[in-house]
């Protein structure tokens, strides 16, 4: 067998090792049943199907010609990233609504043709309350909204 894809053949791999990771990590967490989820249900129902659908790409490289691999920049991986870490640093102490500011803020680097400063804000500010309702006001999550000035 050949490989007429390789695009396509690298996010199957990739995707099966990130499948397989999540697979082993969970193997003694609780299963319980589709009535009564337990901790490991959720993470090895997600891990199943991204196995299938890995094995899915990975089939599809073997028979659909495809483009090479194209050479690709560090700076997006790096903001995207970068910007996941420093939401999670700055969530407890600026709240959920300015940490996904911050968020979309840095995100922004990972753009070839970087957004407007304007619609950079106006996204970040949608998103910072749409996430503060739908994760504190509406499913109840114990997140800080705002920034505690008072320690």
């Amino acid at each position: 067998m050949k490989i007429r894809n390789r695009n396509d053949f690298a996010v199957g791999t990739g995707l099966a090792a990130i499948a397989v990771l999540v697979l082993v990590v969970s193997r003694d967490y609780p299963m319980g049943t589709a009535a009564n989820m337990d901790t490991g249900y959720i993470p090895r129902a997600l891990a199943v199907m991204l196995l299938l659908l890995s094995l899915l790409m990975t089939g599809r490289s073997l028979a659909v010609v495809g483009e090479g691999i194209q050479s690709w920049s560090l700076r997006p991986v790096i903001a995207v990233i970068g910007g996941v870490f420093l939401f999670a640093a700055m969530l407890d102490v600026a709240g959920i609504v300015v940490s996904t500011f911050a968020l979309v803020w840095l995100g922004r680097l990972a753009a070839p043709e970087r957004p407007k400063p304007i619609e950079t804000s106006m996204l970040g500010v949608a998103l910072g309350l749409a996430s503060a309702a739908i994760f504190v006001g509406g499913l109840g999550l114990p997140l800080p909204v705002w920034p505690n000035f008072h320690g």
